[in-house]
């Protein structure tokens, strides 16, 4: 994979470091202090250097200790049966609860030799009788005693050493963890609980998310948006589908996120765009007219991305048009870090902003070339999104592409510790003893654990396509912010492509309920008889349908290219394949934009007719085969095709205006 393109999946890792240097991490972690050249060796110099550490004046006092007080211990002692046994993944030394477990185990007086206080055996043993707010201020005073200098900005960078890059990782996700238990679903004041506290609540945000802009007060922390239909700008602080009436308002006693939460409100369709994406947007808007749809919809950008002529554009398409839909423009500029953002936020990462920073309690996310055809409204009815707050669709089923095992060994350190559950109760969704079983029968597992198993178990990599995902803002903020930043994590945005296994993987490592559509990802186009008495369709689009057997909505726009403008450079790829089946990139691209014709879709059976790649459209063309009992076959009747091709023939439709249109 590569290292400048994170979701290009013929990267391959460089060796791992095999270095166990015990002081890199510590010193890494302590970043911008000054060292001395030989905190970094691993070799002879370096133990040179710590034996006289070993040797100093407060190591020797501390081994005297322990001797002094072992001697003193009587001998065969019964362990007290009141301290925990902590047995499973262990925290990292580098967290507080590791220090609380550590000084349970150990003892008052051996604790308080090796930790130089005693403040973490006597809050171990008062852990449980605690209120919430003098757990929440603990931690975080002692992430910040334990390292003065912690953030999570560190886990952007790929350092390609287990050594750093899995600690980093695994801090960072007990840290929001913590975060979300505290101060956005536990609903607490971080004014008070940080009260006369070393810890500053808006520094440990920014400290928890580098994304976040660097400004105070919050009530700067806010976005710009414009209703575009009218071209009208709404007042901070306004939720736009309340039109003024809202009595919300913001709180500086409490984390941004929590007052970020309490504004959200109502439905409606979420997408991010770029300037090449014009085209796809008033082709969907064309598209959601047709359904009659009244969610309102948010394009999420940060600034940057779009101009004002874009934006002035699509407002006079929609006037042009007299499309009903409504649509709002939000920059989160000044919500954002623009430095960060600008060198690591790109691609898929924007979904996440998006997600995080439209203004509904609950939203249907939406790729620019996503065409549904049942009402967006009907998402929020599905049951699995009824009972979990997000329901995701399945992808392709391609069993040979593989993530690597370096990516699952790394993940399964970034479940809950023994600690983080005894102290906190935090867990996973899943067990991670669910996926180190050879023997398991997978058809006895629920959709969700079947894919949790083939990921981590058999290494299958596509499992979900985002291209439509429907999410309780609200109830799924704390997960989104765990998949926000594993997506910008250097070493796990390689482990997956772009951000459709992050949804799950998110919600997984936050002990979340999340719902997968059953049916596997499907194919639409023209069916074709083979001679072999099997069917076939190739294309770009993936449908996906309902347990009914009813189309439900496609990825990949309705041309049968997604890809702008590729037939001279399929040609320059392979002249010889090209030249025999099409003759000329002329005589292909026509074909390349010409309409979808849908008169059915195909569902393979994988086992015996797995998913083909092919060359055409820039080799984002796929085809399925199916045969009467093999996999499932289904040929539309004459209304339902009249239908369809009365959709692909309006999202094939001609969005550029006339100069000379009156707006």
């Amino acid at each position: 994979m590569s290292v400048n393109k994170p979701n290009n999946l013929k990267y391959v890792m460089n060796k791992q470091s095999k270095s166990n240097c015990p002081m890199r991490l510590r010193l890494y972690l302590h970043s911008k202090q000054e060292r001395n050249p030989r905190d970094y060796a691993c070799g002879p110099e370096a133990m040179k250097f710590r034996w006289r550490r070993i040797f100093s004046i407060k190591v020797l006092g501390i081994v005297t200790t322990l001797l002094f007080i072992s001697f003193l211990l009587p001998s065969g002692a019964v362990p007290n049966s009141t301290v925990p046994h902590f047995e499973g993944k262990r925290a990292l030394i580098y967290s507080p609860f590791y220090r609380l477990a550590s000084s349970l185990n150990l003892g008052k007086w051996l604790s308080l030799a090796l930790h130089a206080t005693n403040k973490y055996h006597k809050i171990g043993l008062d852990w449980p009788t605690l209120p919430l707010e003098q757990k929440c201020r603990f931690y975080f005073e002692s992430t910040l005693e334990i390292n003065p200098t912690w953030n999570n900005d560190h886990i952007k960078d790929f350092h390609n050493d287990n050594n750093l890059d899995d600690p980093l990782a695994e801090l960072m996700l007990e840290r929001i963890r913590m975060y979300d238990s505290c101060f956005i679903s536990g609903g607490l004041s971080t004014s008070k609980v940080f009260k006369r506290s070393v810890v500053k609540p808006n520094d440990l945000e920014s400290r928890l998310f580098p994304f976040l802009s660097k400004k105070t007060p919050f009530r700067h922390l806010w976005p710009k948006m414009i209703h575009v239909n009218p071209w009208t700008l709404i007042p901070s602080f306004s939720n736009p589908l309340l039109e003024g009436k809202d009595t919300w308002k913001m709180d500086d006693n409490y984390s941004f996120f929590y007052n970020w939460n309490n504004f959200a409100e109502g439905k409606g369709i979420v997408l991010t765009l770029g300037l090449r994406h014009g085209d796809q947007f008033k082709k969907l808007l064309l598209t959601l007219e047709n359904l009659n749809n009244t969610l309102p919809i948010q394009v999420i950008h940060n600034g940057s991305e779009l101009t004002e002529a874009f934006i002035y554009d699509i407002h006079s398409f929609l006037n042009a048009k007299k499309l009903s839909q409504q649509v709002y423009f939000v920059n989160i500029e000044p919500l954002i870090d623009a430095s960060f953002v600008g060198q690591y936020v790109h691609y898929f990462i924007n979904k996440w902003m998006a997600l995080l920073f439209n203004t509904f309690s609950e939203c249907i996310l939406l790729d620019a070339d996503s065409v549904s055809f049942a009402s967006l409204e009907s998402y929020f009815d599905f049951k699995g999104y009824q009972d979990t707050g997000m329901l995701l669709f399945r992808d392709r089923n391609i069993i040979g592409e593989k993530t690597f095992i370096y990516c699952t060994d790394t993940l399964k350190k970034l479940f809950p510790s023994v600690e983080e559950t005894h102290f906190m109760s935090h867990r996973s969704t899943f067990p991670l003893e669910l996926v180190e079983n050879d023997n398991i029968n997978i058809d006895t597992l629920s959709m969700e654990e079947q894919i949790y198993y083939k990921f981590f178990h058999n290494l299958q990599l596509h499992h979900i396509d985002s291209g439509l995902v429907v999410v309780d803002r609200v109830k799924k903020l704390s997960s989104l912010l765990i998949s926000t930043m594993m997506n910008i994590d250097g070493k796990l945005q390689r482990c997956v492509y772009g951000d459709k296994e992050i949804f799950w993987l998110g919600q997984l490592l936050a002990g979340e309920k999340y719902s997968i559509y059953p049916t596997e990802g499907s194919i639409m186009g023209t069916v074709k008889n083979k001679p072999d008495d099997t069917f076939e369709i190739c294309g770009t689009q993936m449908a996906h349908v309902s347990t009914e057997g009813t189309l439900l909505w496609s990825n990949g726009g309705l041309k049968k290219c997604k890809v702008q403008d590729c037939a001279v450079a399929d040609f320059d790829h392979d002249p010889d394949y090209f030249q025999e089946k099409y003759g000329n990139p002329v005589a292909l691209q026509q074909m390349y934009d010409s309409s979808l014709s849908i008169s059915g879709y195909i569902t393979p059976n994988v086992g015996q007719y797995p998913w083909e790649k092919i060359k055409e459209c820039h080799q984002y063309t796929y085809c399925a085969t199916a045969k009467e009992n093999v996999g499932t076959i289904v040929k539309f009747d004459t209304d339902t095709i009249s239908r369809l091709q009365s959709v692909s023939d309006i999202w094939n439709s001609n969005v550029k205006l006339d100069d000379n249109m009156e707006i």
